[in-house]
This record gives structure tokens, sequence and C-alpha cells, in this order.
């Protein structure tokens, strides 16, 4: 079980490196609802495929792997516990940008701008049919290497 844990945070902290390297922003927009701001979502790994036994308890593996993140040990970075409409917005549609099927887990990244200093940072895993288990964060240019360097380590 924890040699499982291991693959999969180490593949996580490698797809967020290059994630962070290529990161492709969007623009989305919704005038209607007056929505807009830039996201764009990563696949890292389908869990059901790449670590079967992780896949019935897949909640619960999201909570502890981040759980050091969550506790404010990493400075730049803090748990949200309630999403604004616009980022829960953002998150959706980026992710709806990937057909994805249950086990898939993604990285999304949320700015107001290109030049924004300040992310909201979920990673997403696909429940199926569009239901998603979510832990987001709020990070900064620097926290967010941190979180990724934070991982890495654990």
């Amino acid at each position: 079980m924890r040699k499982t844990v291991i693959f999969v945070s180490l593949f996580f902290c490698v797809a967020m490196v290059g994630f962070a390297q290529n990161a492709d922003f969007k623009y989305y927009t919704d005038y209607e609802e007056g929505f807009s701001g830039y996201a764009c979502a990563y696949y890292v790994v389908n869990v059901s495929t790449e670590a079967p036994d992780l896949n019935e308890r897949a909640d619960e593996i999201i909570t502890n792997l981040f759980s050091s993140i969550s506790d404010g040990s990493v400075e730049g970075v803090s748990p949200v516990t309630k999403v604004t409409l616009n980022n829960e917005w953002l998150i959706d549609t980026a992710l709806g940008e990937w057909d994805g099927e249950a086990g898939d887990f993604f990285f999304v990244v949320c700015a107001d701008s290109l030049m924004a200093t300040n992310y909201i940072v979920a990673f997403s895993l696909c429940k199926g049919e569009g239901e998603f288990a979510e832990k987001v964060f709020s990070a900064t240019q620097e926290g967010l290497g941190k979180m990724i360097l934070h991982l890495e380590e654990n």
C-alpha cells in the first residue's frame, strides 16, 4: 500500500513539474453569468488503471496525500474551504475540455489574469459522469513551486 501511494505521489509531482513548465492557460468567459478568467487542466493519471487498489479509497487518498499541505506547513499555500462561483465555474469549464472517465486525476490551475501572482489550484478526481472529488488550494507563485517540492519530498 505504501509503495503504491509513493508511486502515485511521485507520478503527481513529475506531472506537476511538467505542467508548470508547459502550462497552456486558456481564457474562458460567460458573459451572461459574468464569469471569466484563465484556467488550464492537466491530466495526471487514471487511478483505476494505473493504481486499481487505490480507486475505491480515492477520497481518503486525496485527503491524506494533501493533508500536510492543508495544515499550513507550506508557505504561500492555504486550503480553500469554499470556492467562489467564478473559480468553481473556471475549474468545471477547464475540466470540461477533457473527456474524463471514472478514476481520471487532474491538476487544474485558475487565475484572474496571465500576470496573476495568486492562483486557485484544484486536484480533481473524476468519479464518473461529470462528478469530481476535489481538494482546492490558494497559492502564490512561490507557493505553487513549494507545493510541488513538498509533494515530491512526501
